[in-house]
Formats: C-alpha cells, structure tokens, sequence
C-alpha cells in the first residue's frame, strides 16, 4: 500500500493580519509549514508529499522542503474546498 500526505497550505493568512500567506507566517522564528514539515519528517509511513501552496509560493515551499524525498508542489485554489 502507497501513503500519500497532503498539506493544505494554501490559505491567505488574513484573519492574522499578515501580508504573508499563513503557512509562510513564522511561529517562533519559523514558518508553519516548517514546523509541519519537522513534524511530518519524524513520522515514515509515508510515501509521497503534496503541499498544496498559494500562487508564488512554489518555489518557498520546494525550499521549505529540501530534503524531503517524493515532493509535489502545487498551486491551491479560492477555498479550502477549491485547493
């Protein structure tokens, strides 16, 4: 059986005042897709990674997840639900 992981990272981060989107947004000195990406790194029953990301934001997410084997980068949509 193959495992896929999906983050759903795409979202605007405007309910935090931020200019960033919320995945991009630091929590003590680091980015919260970082920290769910450390997270996810410690777990290994997984086969493939999809991070689901805003537009522009491919190319901070790939640099995000350097290291991490078996990563797909893609844009999200309008909603949750759209991504």
């Amino acid at each position: 059986m193959t495992t896929a992981v999906i983050i759903v990272a795409a979202g605007s981060g405007s309910r935090l005042g931020s200019p960033l989107p919320k995945a991009f947004v630091s929590v003590a000195g680091v980015p919260m897709l970082a920290h769910a990406l450390s997270a996810l790194s410690e777990w290994s029953r997984w086969d493939s990674l999809v991070l689901v990301v805003p537009e522009g934001y491919r190319a901070p997410a790939r640099a995000l997840a350097t290291g991490i084997e078996s990563v797909h980068v893609t844009v999200g949509g309008e909603t949750r639900g759209d991504s």
